[in-house]
């Protein structure tokens, strides 16, 4: 859904899957893709690997997601 959606509908939007990257806090910049390779659990503190995702509803919305590793 959020690939589907142009530059303003994803604006103030974020996406959590299995296989995301989580880091605790602001981390380094990242700009190229062997940058975000080496940006593992191992090698970096702070650093996880989402391998579930929770939505929580509120009156059949979402209103929190929670990812699990």
């Amino acid at each position: 859904e959020f690939d589907a959606l142009d530059e303003a509908g994803r604006a103030g939007r974020f996406t959590l899957a299995p296989g995301d990257k989580v880091l605790l806090g602001e981390g380094p910049q990242v700009d190229t893709r062997e940058a975000w390779a080496a940006l593992r659990p191992a090698g970096a503190s702070g650093v996880v690997v989402v391998k579930d995702v929770d939505p929580k509803y509120w009156r059949g919305s979402v209103c929190h997601v929670e990812g699990g590793g």
